[in-house]
């Protein structure tokens, strides 16, 4: 039972497997918090949130989490250490060492996407995944994100992945060129590093 929540609905999906039920805020809802509350009464097996703009879709999406739904939600960010950074900014000051210790205990995956121009005039996807390990969750607690990043690119044997290597990877395949590595990265100076051999 797959419930989404979406604004517009991009794409409308046929119940074949599972039993699929497509909520567009607007029409079927006012707003994503309502909606995602009206879900949690349906006993979905996965909510998708479209966009989690709000703090209280974040805070509803966080309670469907701790009480063992499984939630995915968007965000236009492009990392996945600035997606728990643009979650944190919904709150104040005084909230946010309590939403650290809630994302650390809620999360499973974060997978950030861009989409670059490939030597053929196609597109290639590259991505910056982060795992919540062990390690990764005591960081997110204790608000050390460039420790994040930095074990992201440790530990790509956990399936862990920073945009920069991934964009590095596409390189050496030889399907982007170094001028599109560089433009796409986010941390320019790093992958310029990368492409000479020195990191």
């Amino acid at each position: 039972h797959i419930i989404t929540i979406e604004d517009p609905v991009e794409f409308v999906h046929k119940s074949r497997k599972s039993l699929i039920k497509q909520r567009e805020v607007g029409m079927h809802t006012r707003k994503f918090d309502n909606a995602l509350k009206a879900a949690l009464r349906e006993d979905p097996d996965l909510i998708l949130v479209g966009e989690m703009r709000d703090k209280e879709t974040v805070n509803t999406a966080l309670k469907a989490a701790q009480t063992g739904h499984l939630v995915m939600g968007t965000l236009h960010t492009n990392s996945a250490v600035k997606t728990i950074e643009r979650i944190l900014n919904l709150y104040n000051a005084d909230e946010q060492n309590a939403m650290r210790v809630a994302i650390a205990e809620s999360l499973v995956a974060i997978v950030a996407q861009g989409l670059c121009r490939t030597t053929d005039g196609k597109r290639a996807a590259f991505h910056d995944i982060l795992i919540n390990t062990e390690a990764i969750k005591d960081y997110i607690r204790k608000g050390n994100y460039d420790e994040i990043v930095e074990l992201m690119s440790q530990n790509e044997f956990d399936g862990m992945i920073t945009m920069n290597k991934s964009l590095f990877n596409l390189y050496q395949e030889g399907r982007i060129t170094e001028e599109t590595a560089l433009e796409m990265s986010p941390t320019q100076n790093e992958m310029a590093m990368m492409l000479r051999g020195r990191i």
